[in-house]
């Protein structure tokens, strides 16, 4: 495994894990996803290598965001890691379809595959204000208005 094709992953992960955390960090959610366009700008990659980053990519970001289910549940942490691994998995799975096939439209394939990832994020059990990117955006915003 080479880091330098898991950095952007990553990179991309800790950007949006801390951009939901309630610091004024919201501005980073506007510039999270550029690694992650990078890594697929970077070329074609194995079902494997998907699976694998967005595991890296789930487990970084939630580890960020819900650090403390797992001193309540570290079952249900687990379960949650496995969960958006496999919801990230068919995300980016999708993103590469997209960028393969149709290459005209891979830059809003991208962008409309993320949104309905967070899109229907809201039909689980964090649909709260506080995991939409939208909300902590604006918050964000609002804060630098006063």
């Amino acid at each position: 495994m080479k880091i330098k094709r898991i950095l952007p992953v990553l990179l991309s992960a800790v950007m949006l894990g801390v951009s939901r955390l309630p610091l004024y960090s919201g501005w980073l959610a506007f510039f999270s996803l550029i690694p992650l366009l990078y890594y697929f700008e970077s070329g074609r990659h194995k079902t494997k290598e998907l699976l694998r980053d967005a595991f890296l990519f789930s487990a970084v970001n939630y580890t960020i965001w819900l650090h403390w289910i797992w001193g309540v549940t570290s079952g249900g942490f687990v379960g949650i890691i496995l969960f958006y691994t496999l919801y990230f998995f068919i995300a980016f799975i999708a993103i590469q379809t997209i960028w393969q096939k149709l290459p005209r439209f891979r830059y809003i394939g991208f962008a409309l595959v993320l949104l309905s990832v967070e899109y229907l994020q809201n039909f689980t059990e964090f649909c709260q204000f506080l995991s939409d990117l939208s909300f902590r955006s604006r918050a964000y915003l609002e804060q630098n208005k006063r």
